[in-house]
């Protein structure tokens, strides 16, 4: 890791709830909706069912469940099948 790397890593684990201002807590929760709201629209495509397949190839005990499953697959295939 880098000093810039080190320096965001500090600040957010640092951060607070109280530290954060109603604009910044509207807008994580605008962001968070209209995420959820474009992964719940896409999730039958055939691309993101493409990749979720590929996901649900692997698994691992320690990894990221897959959007939709109770399926735990590796941190990075989790990461590709959702389409935000």
């Amino acid at each position: 890791m880098d000093k810039f790397e080190s320096q965001i890593v500090e600040y957010v684990a640092d951060l607070e709830y109280k530290d954060l201002t109603r604009d910044a807590i509207e807008a994580a929760k605008e962001r968070l909706l209209d995420s959820l709201a474009v992964a719940n629209a896409s999730y039958p495509t055939k691309p993101v069912t493409a990749m979720r397949n590929f996901a649900m190839a692997s698994s691992s005990l320690c990894g990221a469940t897959l959007l939709g499953t109770s399926h735990k697959a590796p941190v990075d295939h989790a990461a590709v099948t959702w389409e935000p």
